[in-house]
């Protein structure tokens, strides 16, 4: 009897172990789609964006807009990662000044990856560590960049554990277009005025950062 109760609890735990995590497909006004954690739930939307997150404020931000600088992740070259990264620490710089607050953030790394339908993506990890008085808190976002003939695309996910920055990698790995890529035909490949959308997603956890003690004041954080 032992050895049967043995065996069930074993098996109990090996099924619950095996249980997939559950995602919905995510249509994005025909643009595109991605399959979405179910635990993460739609909390803000616009004409270019949609945010989802889940109970533990760990958040997936899709964005996009007019590919009017020709955006072209498949002809980046080392140079222009190299320009990439070094635009976005300057852009970092500015928003540290507007909100007086100290940003420390950093590229963990910083490449180009296909997705499962063969689509070439940008694909960054940044640390980034935001400090004001006495508070600290460190923020681990994981970016998809999409260039397409029409829209150029963005989806981060950002997590305050870094033990989770690959959680959703399944779902970013699900991204599909409904464009195809653009292809540049020219040498320069327009990099600067997109790297101000990846800081600005940067800005909507400052701004979390700085209103989370007044949240606490009024009950609504623990």
């Amino acid at each position: 009897m032992k050895k049967l109760c043995c065996f069930i609890t074993i098996f109990i735990f090996s099924a619950a172990l095996c249980v997939p995590a559950f995602a919905y497909n995510f249509d994005g006004g025909s643009l595109f789609s991605i399959d979405v954690p179910e635990n993460f739930i739609e909390t803000e939307y616009s004409d270019s964006s949609y945010l989802f997150e889940n109970n533990e404020g760990d958040t997936l931000n899709i964005s996009f807009s007019e590919n009017a600088d020709e955006f072209c992740v498949k002809n980046m070259r080392e140079k222009e990662l190299n320009e990439y990264k070094n635009a976005f620490a300057e852009d970092v710089k500015a928003v540290t000044e507007a909100y007086e607050i100290e940003i420390n953030s950093e590229f963990l790394s910083c490449e180009k990856v296909k997705t499962n339908d063969g689509t070439t993506a940008l694909m960054s990890v940044i640390k980034t560590t935001l400090k004001k008085d006495d508070r600290a808190e460190t923020y681990y976002q994981k970016v998809y960049e999409f260039g397409g003939v029409k829209n150029k695309y963005t989806f981060s996910y950002s997590t305050t554990d870094e033990k989770k920055l690959n959680a959703l990698d399944d779902s970013l790995n699900s991204i599909v277009l409904n464009e195809a890529s653009f292809r540049s035909t020219g040498e320069s490949i327009a990099i600067y005025s997109f790297v101000v959308l990846i800081v600005l997603l940067c800005v909507a956890g400052i701004v979390r950062f700085i209103r989370t003690p007044e949240k606490r004041r009024q009950g609504k954080l623990k």
